[in-house]
């Protein structure tokens, strides 16, 4: 079997047939962006094959349908030699392929020296001018610029570093909205063909379609493109790898038998009009998209007029393998008297003339959701199915039926609607928000959401069963839940990585877009990215459930609890030197923050009475598996807040429950191995448990969603009755309230990333009699896990406090000693320890958790925003240090603004020097959007700014 088939149909069948030589073929490779392995290709079709006739459907006795015409002439072949026969009509306007297409060449050879050659810009039709570089002086050398998505570690500093940017880079627009001509040829097929351009062809590229993929998606593009009058389709290279002919063979006979049973004037979908009505016109309008429970409409032409009485006409919808009735997956249905809302899938008649019909069609409010094919039948109950299209049924959080329903309007406008929105991470004293670009109407993503569910374990065992539970949010949410992360036997979306080793992938702090890890992980065949982090599973998350139509936020817990024994305790241990102790010590911990979602739906699958609807817990970070994978929830939170960690209450309750809730005990081990107890804490875990407010970029704090004040009498009820559910007795032991000494550590300035930390530590002696003391003062680097890393201050000291006396230390951590060990690490934790120096035993301790907040970026944006008009965007940094930074980057990214991230670099930032770059752009949809960027160098962690934007009408 060949890599690739091209096939050329001619539907009105005056076009000939395509010969070419082998020579001519390899003349349209580049301009395809690729090239063949050999001079000759091979194909399962015959060169010169029959024309295929393309008419309404048949019957299985042979005879046509009356209420339809016979139509078209299709001719087949198999070479990319017809693209010959578009510039031979329009000599004036040759194919080319458009800027970037580099990625879409012939990998370039190596030369002589071992060194990759240049590629060849010309025959691939891309210009220098189409090149996106930095801007750099005369004499230097150009550095290819990255996306973020592909961005490696910053390399080293060499001595022939480009300088600062400080003018604006040239900016590639999208063209403006132009008439174009009419289209004749419709070119189709898998990513090789996306970057085609021709006045009088239409281009749809489906990344890694198989034929079956085209089979199905044909008929709707026919649909879309009236004009059309022949076809080129590209496929095969996608098939090969299942090593399956017998299979391809049959695929390739359903791909012209569709070709043959399309009527490009049959069937209208009205793909503009539903998708406004159901709210997914941001998604795609060239295709049918809808929600469930909600109506639609299809408008079918025949030869005479409808009649409803005397006429035999249904539809059939299916989704997934061996769809079926029974499961739920597959329906065929005609004009009743019980169709409407609340019923199985059903149609009415809303309008005819002399040549059309109308038909209203209902889907059902528990539909699973997916990809549909939809076909009719006419004539008979025993006609053949006749293709007209495909659609894609997601959740509908407006349908009161529908278990996904939101009843509030401006929630499901925060909550389904927002491409973009804000995380927050630091720790409880210093809370601060990152922009996250969610992107979940950008082009293609949501094919790339209904790839993840596919390629789910659940799915690739028993499709069937998969495809039909897709009806229920509950599985839905479970599955993504397991796929966002990659530490299963799966092809999870990301690999979470902790230990600050990142030059094979990417920094998971460098990350600000879920759009560009979806992309790459469905580019790279469904290989995990590399590499993420709590908020990065948990924003990638929220991007799939508002894509499927399930509500979803995304919430931070501070304090937040790793509870790996099941005890509602998390024990912390530290040595008697006043450092603390990794987890292998021990596999408890407690995180500075760590971040999950909650998506919206109802329980009826653990109450009947409802009592369990609402927002649901769900946690892609790979912590502890569940059923025996890594996932997490839906856990609701009305079960949380009530302690009810029952193990018929799905799922996770009691790890979620630990998370807001734990108890912490404090060890210290002495020099003998032994270890005691210095403390008991029952109120620091779980605090100001935030989500971005609706309508706003304000904080809202949900803790009291999750549990109940503080100390309070109803906070201690509900955790003694966690215990009692998971059967754990309540026997720990407090320690003693009294000190006979107390220390504190507080911030005498903000401490700032790039600055001297300043402390006070405050000694009070609480008794009569003096005390002398022994104190040791450490600071640590500390990864946001609560896992130390680096030892960066330490202190030692002897004091005599005399009775009821209070002394001041003062403690300074120099950036010197920090800077360079926060690239990976979240905060610093100092602690204090002091012991009398005449008993042994009395020991004090005082800690407190540092989060140096980091330079501003200031980004602007002016004037008045206009679809498809030129806007200014500017964004300034100042290096705040008296040091040189290196490895700069500016990124910027915002769905709906910009076609792709624009990146700028700068090799070195100067002492108090500025960078600042003017960027124009056009936005290209409407509505409230938020344009992100990013400071990235060798001194601070990426440093967030974002400014929103209300893009008017055109």
């Amino acid at each position: 079997m060949a890599t690739s088939q091209a096939i050329s149909a001619g539907l009105d069948g005056s076009l000939p047939q395509a010969a070419a030589s082998a020579a001519g073929d390899e003349e349209y490779w580049p301009r395809l962006g690729a090239k063949p392995k050999a001079t000759k290709v091979y194909c399962s079709t015959p060169s010169q094959a029959e024309p295929w006739s393309v008419a309404g459907g048949r019957s299985r006795d042979g005879r046509r349908s009356a209420r339809h015409p016979t139509t078209r002439k299709i001719c087949i072949s198999n070479r990319f030699s017809v693209l010959e026969e578009l510039d031979d009509a329009n000599p004036t306007t040759p194919i080319r392929v458009s800027s970037p297409a580099i990625n879409f060449t012939p990998a370039p050879s190596k030369n002589s020296t071992g060194q990759r050659a240049t590629p060849d810009l010309q025959n691939c039709g891309l210009a220098p001018r189409d090149i996106p570089t930095s801007r750099r002086p005369s004499g230097q050398a150009p550095s290819q610029t990255h996306t973020l998505s592909d961005q490696p570690e910053p390399p080293q500093e060499t001595a022939d570093q480009t300088p600062l940017i400080t003018e604006p880079r040239p900016h590639r627009l999208p063209p403006r909205q132009a008439r174009r001509p009419k289209q004749t040829t419709l070119i189709v097929g898998d990513s090789i063909v996306r970057n085609i351009q021709h006045r009088s062809a239409a281009v749809h590229s489906v990344s890694g379609a198989k034929v079956s993929d085209i089979t199905l998606q044909l008929p709707s593009l026919l649909r879309k493109h009236h004009s059309v009058e022949r076809i080129i389709i590209h496929v095969g290279c996608n098939d090969i790898r299942n090593q399956s002919t017998e299979l391809l063979k049959k695929d390739f006979t359903c791909l012209l038998s569709s070709i043959q049973d399309c009527d490009v004037h049959k069937v209208q979908l009205h793909c503009t009009e539903n998708n406004q009505k159901h709210r997914t016109d941001d998604i795609a309008v060239n295709r049918l998209i809808v929600r469930r429970g909600q109506p639609f409409q299809l408008t079918f032409h025949a030869e005479q007029a409808f009649r409803p009485k005397q006429d035999f006409f249904q539809l059939v919808v299916q989704t997934g393998p061996n769809a079926s009735e029974a499961k739920g997956t597959k329906s065929t249905f005609g004009l009743q008297a019980g169709c409407g809302f609340g019923k199985p899938w059903s149609m009415e008649l809303s309008g005819s003339t002399d040549k059309t019909f109308t038909m209203t069609v209902y889907s059902p409010a528990n539909a699973s959701i997916g990809l549909y094919k939809l076909s009719m039948l006419t004539g008979s109950t025993t006609s053949t199915e006749t293709s007209i299209g495909t659609l894609i049924v997601l959740f509908n959080p407006w349908c009161e039926d529908d278990w996904v329903y939101l009843p509030k309007e401006e929630e499901r406008q925060e909550y389904v609607m927002n491409e973009q929105g804000l995380i927050y991470s630091g720790n409880c004293k210093f809370i601060e928000s990152m922009s996250w670009d969610f992107g979940q109407f950008e082009d293609d993503i949501i094919d790339i959401c209904l790839k993840l569910l596919d390629v789910n374990p659940k799915c690739l065992i028993n499709a069937k069963e998969d495809c039909s539970a897709r009806c229920s949010p509950v599985y839905v949410g479970r599955v993504v839940s397991a796929m966002i992360n990659k530490d299963d036997a799966d092809d999870g979306v990301i690999m979470g990585r902790w230990d600050g080793l990142y030059r094979d992938g990417v920094n998971p702090g460098f990350w600000s877009s879920s759009v560009d890890i979806l992309r790459k992980w469905f580019k790279n065949a469904c290989r995990p990215v590399k590499y993420g982090q709590c908020w990065v599973f948990a924003a990638v998350m929220c991007t799939v459930m508002r894509c499927l139509g399930i509500p979803c936020r995304v919430v931070t817990n501070f304090e937040s609890a790793h509870d790996t024994n099941e005890n509602l305790l998390v024990d912390v241990y530290m040595n008697d030197n006043g450092l603390f102790r990794n987890k292998e010590d021990g596999k408890d911990s407690i995180w500075n923050f760590h971040v999950w979602v909650e998506a919206w739906m109802k329980r009826p699958d653990i109450s009947d009475g409802g009592i369990y609807d609402g927002w649901q817990v769900l946690d892609p970070t790979p912590q502890e598996m569940s059923e025996g994978v890594f996932c997490c929830g839906p856990a609701p939170v009305k079960a949380i807040l009530e302690g009810e960690t029952k193990t018929n209450v799905k799922y996770d309750v009691p790890f979620v429950y630990a998370e807001v809730n734990a108890d912490i005990v404090r060890w210290m081990f002495r020099p003998d191995g032994s270890k005691i107890k210095y403390s008991t804490d029952r109120t620091s875990v779980g605090q100001f448990i935030s989500t971005k407010a609706v309508g706003s970029d304000k904080r809202l704090d949900i803790t009291n969603q999750y549990k109940y004040p503080e100390g309070s009498r109803a906070e201690r009820d509900r955790f003694s009755r966690a215990m009692r559910n998971m059967f754990i007795s309540d026997d720990i032991e407090d320690v003693p309230a009294f000190q006979a000494v107390l220390m504190m550590i507080q911030e005498v300035v903000q401490p700032v990333s790039g600055s001297d930390i300043k402390l006070r530590l405050s000694v009070r002696n609480n008794r009569s009699t003096p005390q002398a003391l022994s104190l040791q003062i450490n600071a640590q680097a500390m990864r946001y896990t609560g896992i130390p890393t680096e030892h960066v201050y330490k202190e030692q000291n002897e004091l005599q406090l005399q009775p009821y006396g209070e002394l001041s230390l003062h403690i300074n951590i120099p950036f010197a000693n920090y800077g360079p060990k926060m690239l990976f690490n979240n905060s610093i934790k100092v602690l204090a320890i002091a012991r009398n120096i005449r008993d042994s035993k009395e020991i004090y301790i005082a800690e407190k958790d540092i989060v140096p907040q980091r330079p501003a970026l200031t980004l602007t944006v002016g004037g008045t925003a206009v679809q498809y008009r030129e806007i200014t965007a500017e964004v300034v940094f100042e290096n705040p240090l008296l040091e040189t930074l290196k490895n700069c980057s500016i990124t910027l990214i915002g769905s709906g603004l910009l076609q792709q991230p624009e990146i700028f670099r700068a090799a070195l930032i100067g002492p108090k020097e500025r960078m600042k770059i003017s960027v124009p752009f056009r936005p290209c949809r409407a509505g409230l959007k938020k344009l992100v960027a990013d400071f990235q160098c060798s001194a601070f962690a990426k440093i967030n700014a974002s400014c929103n934007i209300d893009v008017k009408p055109a």
